[in-house]
Parts: C-alpha cells; sequence; structure tokens
C-alpha cells in the first residue's frame, strides 16, 4: 500500500488510480483466490510503470544441522529459539 494515492508514506509521489483500485478491491475480497488474482494483477502495473528501481534485497543463509528439530524458515527470518530442539 506504500504506493496508493492517499498513503502518507507513498515518497514517490507515484499515482495511478487503477493500482490503488485493485489493492482497494483485494483488501475487501473475502475469496482467497480472487484477491491474490486482484493483487497479482496491481504488481503487474506497478512493475510496468516501476515507479521505484530495488536495489538491495536481504538474503539470509543458515546452516541447520541434522540434529536440530523443529526449525523453520519463515520470510522474516524470525525463529522463536525455545521452540528449537536438539537430537
Amino acid at each position: 500500500e506504500l504506493f496508493c494515492v492517499d498513503a502518507t508514506n507513498n515518497f514517490s509521489r507515484w499515482k495511478n488510480a487503477k493500482f490503488s483500485g485493485l489493492l482497494d478491491a483485494a483488501g475487501q475480497e473475502a475469496n482467497a483466490k480472487r484477491r491474490h488474482e486482484l493483487l497479482q494483477k496491481a504488481e503487474e502495473i506497478l512493475l510496468d510503470e516501476m515507479p521505484i528501481i530495488p536495489i538491495y534485497f536481504e538474503s539470509n543463509r543458515h546452516r541447520i544441522s541434522p540434529r536440530i528439530c523443529q526449525w523453520k524458515a519463515n520470510l522474516l527470518d524470525y525463529h522463536l529459539w525455545q521452540n528449537i530442539r536438539l537430537r
């Protein structure tokens, strides 16, 4: 939502009414498949008009021993270490 017309954090000042409309529709859509389709269309508009250029992608690598149990990768790379066990 950083690129919506009325977003306070829209520092790019990019405006596209169709993009904002798709995000609004996705926010009100209860059907997950339909919501995904709406968000995908909005993403296509964003990538086509390219109001921003991503210059950095964070990546992490973890070498996990086979002895480790209950460690799960996640998008935020946030782990509750008290849930992790050794075999």
